[in-house]
């Protein structure tokens, strides 16, 4: 046999070659084509390493909290979860959320909640962290300014998360809204502009 080429199918019939196994080999089992022509059966060259997980542990006890996202803040060395809230005393309901963890082994630890927005915010909060920058950076509708889209810039420090002001990039109504950051310079943002509702 000169090539690989010649065990290609030409037309329906395929082809078949005979060839030395360089070992013995199990029926039925996958084989490779060695340089020097013989067949040698596919076997895994390392352990397989087990899955180890632990113990789910909540962020938010009130089972009031939808539209989770999460993204790991590599300056840190800390998750950053954000999230709607339909009921939190005394910081607007419906407002947007954001918790700081920080995993240890198996196991995360939750720092406090932090409002990074009281008016309503949509279902589907984004985030991602600007490794330029050591920003996170969440974009989000606020319900309450006519659904503009809007992102703005938190600094993780220990177990907590400090915001700026918000920016609007979107005056119109927002939703679907997604960020990513890549390349080490770019943030991505991906919304969809709803039409304007005419009653």
């Amino acid at each position: 046999m000169s090539s690989l080429s010649t065990l290609l199918n030409t037309g329906s019939i395929a082809k078949s070659i005979t060839a030395t196994a360089s070992a013995a080999i199990t029926t039925k089992k996958p084989v490779i084509l060695n340089s020097n022509g013989t067949i040698t059966q596919v076997t895994r060259t390392s352990a397989e390493v087990p899955f180890t997980s632990g113990t789910p542990v909540e962020f938010e006890n009130d089972a009031s909290a939808t539209g989770v996202s999460a993204a790991f803040d590599s300056n840190s060395n800390k998750v950053v979860i954000t999230y709607k809230n339909y009921y939190k005393p005394n910081s607007g309901d419906n407002g947007g959320f954001c918790i700081v963890g920080t995993v240890s082994g198996t196991s995360i630890s939750f720092g406090t909640a932090v409002c990074f927005s009281s008016n309503a915010v949509g279902r589907g909060t984004s985030v991602c962290f600007d490794s330029t920058n050591n920003k996170v950076v969440i974009g989000y509708r606020d319900e309450d300014d006519s659904n503009k889209g809007k992102v703005i810039a938190g600094t993780v420090s220990g177990t907590s998360i400090s915001f700026g002001s918000a920016v609007t990039f979107e005056s119109g109504a927002t939703t679907e809204i997604n960020l990513a950051f890549g390349n080490g310079r770019v943030l991505s943002l991906i919304h969809i502009s709803e039409p304007t509702r005419r009653t």
